[in-house]
């Protein structure tokens, strides 16, 4: 398989790498993560952990193939896992959705901000790329927001909990692992606006691969597997 580019965002979870079904009865896929996406995948030494490396290895038990991930040095020849959101279906096949991204604002402990209309003429910050910005800039004339693009995910939210900038939007499930681990943040809505996260192969390339994933996938879902790893993340 030739390995191709995508249009990564900081919305993309992953990219993956499927290896092509051998005479082998069990099938094996190749996948690359993102080292430092928690909570949806990080490494921990030699170990990958996650809400997706948790939900991806369910599913691979269910349906009976074997998963290796990989770092992006190991070469190995990969195709992107893009959100339907992003991109649509142009050039590639998807597999059902595995989870609902969801964005949420959040500003420091000690802001008073407690509604979006309190950011009149105020400063919040986006990573760049990211369907977070695409939100902020939606909302931005309504309220008179001054929107400031970052490109480090640490210093967004440094600068939010000191309260150098005025609020935030992320990732839902990154905000509440960030306020888990001890950043002095808070949030005041529900989250905006879901987002389909599914694996994605080449067009017409690895379909066993998609329909081992929704098979398996459907099994966990219906034995209660999928619902005990969401939880492990969202409580």
């Amino acid at each position: 398989m030739k390995k191709i580019f995508s249009l990564l965002t900081a919305v993309i979870l992953m990219t993956t790498a499927f290896t092509g079904c051998s005479s082998k009865p069990k099938a094996k896929y190749n996948v690359l993560v993102d080292p430092d996406n928690a909570p949806y995948s990080e490494r921990n030494g030699t170990e990958y952990r996650g809400l997706a490396i948790d939900i991806l290895d369910a599913v691979a038990e269910e349906s009976d193939f074997s998963v290796k991930y990989v770092s992006d040095m190991e070469k190995d020849d990969y195709s992107a896992s893009i959100s339907t959101l992003t991109d649509g279906s142009n050039g590639y096949d998807y597999t059902d959705y595995f989870y609902q991204q969801a964005i949420i604002f959040a500003n420091s402990k000690s802001s008073d901000i407690t509604a979006y209309e309190q950011l009149l003429h105020k400063t919040v910050g986006v990573m760049d790329n990211s369907l977070s910005q695409d939100f902020a800039f939606q909302i931005a004339p309504q309220y008179n927001i001054n929107v400031e693009i970052y490109y480090d995910s640490n210093k967004l939210y440094r600068d939010a909990e000191k309260g150098k900038i005025d609020g935030m939007f992320d990732d839902e499930l990154a905000v509440r692992e960030k306020i888990k681990t001890g950043t002095k943040i808070k949030t005041f809505k529900n989250s905006e606006k879901a987002n389909p996260l599914s694996f994605a192969v080449n067009k017409g390339e690895n379909k066993q691969f998609v329909e081992d994933f929704n098979k398996g996938l459907k099994a966990i879902n219906q034995d209660g597997t999928y619902g005990e790893i969401l939880k492990k993340y969202t409580e």
